[in-house]
């Protein structure tokens, strides 16, 4: 009974909060404030008015001197991969192919060992 009663009340708090988001999107006027909805700029505050300057009195920055153009440092050359060199004989192993019939074939290993390579 008690399983009953909270899947019922989880039911009516989920519709109402459904309901609820409903009726906010609709009309949201509840939750904001008043505010007028035309603003008035006075004129006086909408352009500017030109000023007459004085040039002795006004400062004149110094023109400004493209910095020269400064080379990146050349990047290092990339690591040298070793190579792998055969340096063992071949090593049977096995069977190359196992079929119901039987085992068919050979197959050979060999070691392989780095070397540096050449610049």
């Amino acid at each position: 009974m008690i399983k009953q009663l909270l899947t019922v009340a989880s039911f009516a708090a989920g519709s109402a909060g459904a309901l609820l988001i409903g009726h906010l999107a609709r009309t949201p006027a509840p939750l904001t404030p008043e505010t007028p909805s035309v603003v008035v700029i006075p004129v006086t505050f909408a352009t500017d008015v030109p000023v007459a300057v004085d040039p002795q009195s006004s400062l004149v920055p110094a023109p400004v001197k493209p910095a020269p153009f400064v080379r990146k440092p050349a990047k290092a050359p990339a690591p040298v991969e070793p190579t792998f060199e055969p340096c063992s004989q071949w090593t049977v192993v096995g069977a190359q192919f196992v079929e119901p019939g039987g085992a068919t074939g050979v197959r050979s290993v060999r070691m392989l060992c780095t070397t540096p390579s050449k610049p």
